[in-house]
């Protein structure tokens, strides 16, 4: 396909990184192929973190960004930061604990200051990277995200009256 240039280098540093040929430096982002369980605007969301951390980020950490609490726990296996996202929120993992359930506009923001407190605590000596304290276990989506009810008592969701069918006599 036709596009800027530079999107040829980024693939073929990607390769290189891939095969162990070039040391990485900075993120290795790992994002979900997308389905139709997404409930944020992921596309928007990977670019953002691609872009600002690949300006702020120098230790080779790896952050997923995840559409769904579905799949997200198994895809992003390894990930010192991963963001997993759902009926407009995120719940963020560090080193495979749970730190955070935030608003979808809050997720860049706070998944941002968790890559940056993980860099601090590397270059200081008080973390390392690929150092996970427990097993990322997918979230319970009702309980993490909100039931039913609580999206009907703040209105998110219509309430359905039920039916009744007369079977006569």
């Amino acid at each position: 396909y036709a596009n800027d240039p530079i999107y040829e280098v980024e693939d073929g540093l990607e390769l290189l990184w891939s095969l162990s040929l070039r040391e990485r430096k900075g993120v290795d982002l790992i994002a979900c192929p997308t389905c139709g369980r997404i409930q944020v605007d992921l596309f928007t969301l990977v670019q953002d973190v691609r872009r600002q951390l690949a300006d702020e980020i120098e230790v080779p950490m790896k952050v997923a960004v995840m559409g769904c609490v579905v799949n997200g726990p198994g895809e992003a296996e390894g990930a010192d930061v991963a963001v997993f996202a759902g009926d407009r929120r995120g719940i963020i993992y560090v080193q495979g604990e749970r730190v955070a359930n935030v608003p979808e506009e809050e997720i860049l923001s706070r998944l941002l200051k968790e890559c940056r407190d993980l860099q601090a605590r590397v270059r200081d000596g008080s973390g390392a990277l690929g150092e996970k304290k427990v097993e990322i276990v997918p979230p319970d989506p009702i309980g993490e995200l909100g039931s039913g009810v609580e999206k009907i008592a703040a209105g998110q969701v219509e309430r359905i009256t039920p039916i009744r069918i007369d079977r006569g006599s």
